[in-house]
C-alpha cells in the first residue's frame, strides 16, 4: 500500500483517521489507578479512550505484587502512538505491549 506525502495538490482533500492501538501495562505498583495511567499517557499527545484495571483469574490464589492494565488509545499522529512503544518514556521495569482481543466469539467449545 501507499499513503501519499505529497501536500501541494490542493484539489483532492484526504480525511484524517484515527489510529487505535490496545495496550497491555503490567508491573506498575499497587498504588497506581486508571486515572493515573491516562494522565501520564495523555501528557504524550495520545488520548486515552478506556481503561480497565485486569484482576488475575480467581484460581491464582498468591499476593500480588504489582497491577495490570489494559487502555485502548487513540491518536490522529501515529508517531505519537508508536511513543507509547518506546522503552526510553516508561519508568524501568514497566512492561508495555499490544493488547491482543480474541475475535472468536463461539460460546460453546467442541
Amino acid at each position: 500500500m501507499t499513503v501519499g506525502s505529497n501536500n501541494e495538490n490542493k484539489s483532492l482533500k484526504a480525511v484524517q483517521v484515527k489510529i487505535r492501538r490496545e495496550l497491555h501495562i503490567t508491573k506498575l505498583s499497587m498504588d497506581t489507578n486508571c486515572q493515573d495511567l491516562k494522565d501520564y499517557i495523555e501528557k504524550k499527545g495520545v488520548d486515552v479512550e478506556k481503561c480497565e484495571e485486569l484482576k488475575p483469574p480467581e484460581r491464582i490464589n498468591v499476593p500480588r505484587s504489582y497491577k495490570s492494565f489494559h487502555a485502548t488509545i487513540t491518536s490522529l499522529d501515529k508517531t505519537a502512538l508508536d511513543k507509547v512503544f518506546d522503552s526510553d518514556e516508561w519508568l524501568i521495569g514497566i512492561a508495555v505491549r499490544r493488547f491482543w482481543i480474541k475475535l472468536n466469539t463461539n460460546e460453546q467449545e467442541n
